[in-house]
């Protein structure tokens, strides 16, 4: 449902229906509360496309403002607003989860790439076709409807970057997605806009191709994942990233509770600072997951008074590491 309120509200949008926009962005929001910065971005399109019409939909026109849009913006504004008020009238708090199971350290760049290009959960793993026909639409379309196009691209990525950073301070970044998060998820749907807008511009020739060729990845992405995601587990690696692991692991360094997860086949929160985490090929060790804090080996790979050092360490977010194949065992200091 968030998915398809967030398609309805995006295509209002930019159509210059601002009340469904709002009321739909209010639906989404009551799930996800991110969502309700689609309520701002509804209101400010709707004033630009006055003073800019190229940036409007091609052969839509835009709602007046009248006691009808009112009602329907009204609507959505109180969707949004109404959990926040159960919650804090039942339990003393707008969110129980953003009191409990969310936090501003989590909130960091690394966070931010993996919801884009993580390659267990990451959009480029659930949404590629859409990526890919978003870029196809930048030489699709005709010089004089490339530079509108640009400009609705930019301000719908920075949308999307926006209601990203909420999403990004969840504790649990394992969290059970089918294929991908469901943050990934409903922020590819802006994306998508983008691809329709891009083929709507597109001559007939262009427009086949473009939707041809997205179709045709997310079916190759469908038939290793299953129609609905059935053949994905969420703690386990999915396909290319056991590749990554197992062949370039120095450059695929995924956020610790994904690491964790899927290698322990279980969700553990908070993640320990003294848990430790190996990836091997061959039974051989080959990538470790550490706490920069903690110098201690996994069972079995160095002896009692024994420090453990990695070949490439490379840095993740909040001090967690990963050491790489050759280990070599160093007495304790």
């Amino acid at each position: 449902m968030t998915a398809s309120c967030v398609l309805i509200a995006c295509l209002a949008s930019l159509r210059g229906q601002a009340g469904l926009a709002i009321l739909c962005a209010g639906l989404a929001a009551s799930q996800n509360p991110p969502l309700a910065l689609l309520i701002p971005f509804a209101c400010a399109w709707r004033v630009l496309i006055v003073r800019y019409p190229r940036l409007q939909w091609p052969d839509s026109s835009a709602a007046p403002v009248d006691w009808r849009e009112l009602v329907l913006a009204a609507a959505g504004i109180l969707l949004t607003l109404a959990p926040l008020a159960f919650f804090q009238w039942t339990f003393g708090t707008p969110s129980v989860i953003a009191r409990d199971f969310n936090g501003s350290e989590f909130v960091t760049g690394a966070r931010m790439f993996s919801l884009f290009f993580d390659l267990n959960q990451g959009m480029v793993i659930g949404s590629p076709g859409i990526a890919l026909a978003v870029l196809l639409g930048c030489f699709a379309l005709p010089k004089r409807l490339r530079t509108p196009w640009l400009v609705m691209a930019a301000l719908l990525l920075a949308l999307i970057v926006l209601m990203a950073l909420p999403a990004l301070s969840t504790i649990n970044w394992n969290s059970g997605g089918v294929v991908m998060t469901r943050y990934s998820y409903w922020l590819s749907v802006p994306l998508l806009v983008l691809a329709l807008l891009a083929a709507r511009l597109s001559s007939p020739r262009w427009r086949i191709g473009l939707l041809f060729a997205g179709v045709a990845l997310q079916a190759v992405v469908l038939s290793g994942t299953g129609l609905l995601g059935e053949k994905a587990i969420f703690i386990e690696h999915s396909a290319p990233a056991r590749w990554a692991l197992s062949h370039i692991p120095q450059y695929y360094n995924p956020e610790a509770e994904i690491f964790h997860a899927r290698n322990q086949k279980r969700v553990t929160l908070p993640l320990p600072k003294d848990s430790i985490s190996v990836f091997g090929v061959d039974g051989k060790p080959t990538k470790i997951m550490r706490h920069r804090s903690n110098r201690s080996a996994p069972p079995g790979l160095c002896a009692a008074g024994e420090t453990l050092q990695g070949h490439d360490v490379r840095d993740v977010s909040r001090e967690w590491e990963y050491l790489h194949a050759p280990f070599t065992c160093v007495p304790r200091r």
